[in-house]
């Protein structure tokens, strides 16, 4: 008789060792949800984060602050080439060139790029790589070029891309800010 009680014993610890737990049934549904949850709330944020800006296209002329600002137009190239000087891209990489006309409507000379509390420039490809500004030494680079107050300049800013990048199909959005400013053009 003590045997059989065993042996009911182990097999009643059996089942309950074999059968499911439904708290952690629950857990892993929620933990689910909430990774769900997450990623909602991310793309959300990141739709919110492209409304603030202003969608504007090639050509059309804009504000940054005391600046009017048009994207003229734009070019892959793995050399920059001005006058006698030149620059060129790293190994696997082309320039993405792009071709400004700015006008300084401010009450004194100023640059439009300045590092400290200038205007901020990346393209972002196919909405998720960042890729920053290249600074130049060239003369036309608008990191360089201090403008006259009610007086206009053409220059262009460089941003160095994988050659993927450049060649691939998805999206590439320029976007720049100056303070409360902001401004998106999709390149392509």
């Amino acid at each position: 008789m003590k045997r059989t009680f065993i042996y009911l014993f182990m097999f009643c610890l059996f089942l309950a060792g074999c059968g499911s737990n439904p708290t952690s049934n629950s857990l892993a549904n929620e933990t689910s949800k909430d990774k769900i949850d997450e990623k909602i709330e991310e793309e959300s944020k990141e739709e919110q984060k492209n409304e603030e800006f202003e969608l504007k296209q090639i050509g059309e002329t804009f504000k940054l602050e005391d600046w009017e600002v048009t994207l003229e137009s734009f070019e892959f190239n793995k050399t920059i080439i001005r006058e006698s000087v030149s620059t060129e891209a790293n190994e696997g990489n082309k320039f993405l060139i792009l071709n400004f006309n700015v006008i300084n409507n401010g009450t004194e000379a100023d640059q439009l790029m300045k590092p400290r509390d200038g205007a901020s420039i990346k393209a972002v490809f196919n909405d998720k790589y960042d890729y920053e500004i290249s600074l130049t030494l060239m003369d036309g680079d608008l990191h360089h070029e201090n403008v006259r107050p009610l007086s206009t300049a053409k220059g262009f800013v460089a941003i160095e891309m994988p050659d993927n990048v450049v060649e691939a199909s998805e999206s590439i959005s320029i976007f720049m800010e100056k303070e409360e400013d902001k401004v998106q053009i999709n390149i392509r």
